[in-house]
């Protein structure tokens, strides 16, 4: 051990793992490179500043760099002992997500001053329409104490071929594109607030644009199987969580709208009217339909969405969780609620829920009051991300555009 990272091993399990994991990830997604020649000028220590788009990205972007890395990672993959121990053998650095945690940046300075790669990712959750999400103001900070160069891959293709929504990948093309980031020197000179700026513009990219320009197809039979995880409200006749995809189809079962996702993520029209020929799109007024739902609530005290058979846990940091209550969980415009089975009644105001992220298999996990909770919907088909959504928009950190509400074409 050395600084508390495992380097030695790290250091014999990192060939092996880029030449089976690694590699077999760039081959399935037939991963190309732009700007490699700015890798040559890197040399440990260093910071690597991604978009996150992908599951894999972070396998592939190790494989493409010359040096192991320590991802930081959410400390929710160390609460199984068998990744616990693969990610502690990688390197990997434990946080939690969207909390302030000064013994993880212990870790990351500890490591960088060893002579160790350091990748961190700002968005701090890959994004569910392929579009990057606000980035953390505090990675502007750290760079600022850190002082040490980072590069900047940015992840193109990746949201096609494996899409934050769906439980199974495409065979697609991705493209990772390095550009310098920030010099030592650089970081001294700028404030916080410059260093943010720069970020945002480094690490601005939309999947869709890209497409417009430089299209690219994915293979597959199953192309809009589980959209319902990330579109929850129906444009035609505004229900929530009445979409269902069946191999490439996504239609409501409410009114009948239907429409077509291609190989090469458009949407294509199977109703009378094309709506929206992005999830992007559709993601943008979908939210903006929401906070309008979530205000209109505000006046009336009702509730504006709700799911059964929800599992509510409580757990620590790295330890597993354990179940505490189960019942009904409902959003109103200033709380969520959990009416459980046995009759309790659980209220967790908006202004007390911190850190609320959604994890992988759609599990909704948020601080409350010092406790770490989860949400765990026995229906594997609910969206935690409208939960997500609809909590973040009513605590002010999710943007809508104004132009994108009402809806196109008919408003019901």
């Amino acid at each position: 051990m050395k600084n508390g990272q495992p380097v030695i091993r790290e250091s014999r399990l990192y060939p092996f793992l880029k030449a089976t994991v690694g590699g077999a990830f760039v081959r399935r997604f037939k991963v190309t490179m732009e700007g490699k020649e700015i890798l040559a000028r890197y040399t440990p220590p260093y910071i690597v500043l991604p978009n996150h788009v992908m599951f894999s990205d972070p396998f592939i972007i190790a494989t493409l760099l010359r040096h192991p890395i320590s991802w930081v990672t959410s400390d929710t993959q160390f609460r199984s002992r068998f990744s616990r121990l693969f990610l502690t053998l990688v390197g990997a650095i434990p946080k939690t997500k969207f909390r302030s945690d000064l013994e993880s940046v212990k870790h990351i300075m500890k490591r960088l001053k060893s002579g160790g790669v350091v990748g961190i990712y700002p968005e701090g959750r890959r994004n569910w329409d392929g579009h990057t999400t606000p980035l953390l103001y505090a990675t502007a900070k750290l760079l600022k104490v850190l002082k040490v160069p980072v590069v900047v891959p940015l992840v193109k293709g990746g949201y096609l071929a494996e899409p934050r929504w769906s439980r199974k990948r495409r065979k697609g093309r991705v493209i990772i594109e390095f550009t310098e980031g920030f010099s030592t020197e650089e970081l001294k000179n700028l404030s916080v607030d410059q260093i943010f700026d720069k970020m945002n513009r480094l690490l601005e990219y939309d999947e869709y644009d890209y497409l417009k320009k430089n299209p690219l197809v994915v293979e597959g039979k199953r192309l809009a199987e589980n959209l319902e995880l990330a579109l929850f409200i129906c444009p035609h006749c505004k229900s929530i969580a009445k979409l269902e995809s069946h191999f490439s189809l996504f239609t409501c079962t409410a009114c009948g709208y239907a429409v077509h996702l291609n190989r090469y993520g458009f949407f294509e029209k199977r109703s009378e009217e094309l709506y929206f020929e992005t999830i992007r799109e559709w993601n943008k007024w979908q939210l903006a339909y929401l906070k309008g739902l979530l205000e209109e609530g505000e006046k009336k005290d009702q509730p504006v969405f709700e799911d059964s058979r929800v599992w509510l846990m409580q757990g620590k940091r790295n330890k597993p969780f354990k179940k505490m209550h189960f019942g009904t969980l409902s959003i109103f415009a200033d709380r969520l609620q959990l009416s459980s089975l046995k009759g309790d009644l659980l209220v967790f105001p908006m202004d007390e829920i911190q850190s609320i992220n959604v994890q992988s298999g759609e599990r909704l996990e948020f601080f409350h009051q010092g406790k770490l909770l989860r949400f765990r919907f026995l229906n594997t088909l609910v969206s935690a991300y409208k939960w997500l959504a609809a909590v973040l928009l009513m605590q002010g950190k999710f943007t809508v555009p104004e132009d994108t509400y009402p809806v196109p074409g008919k408003t019901g």
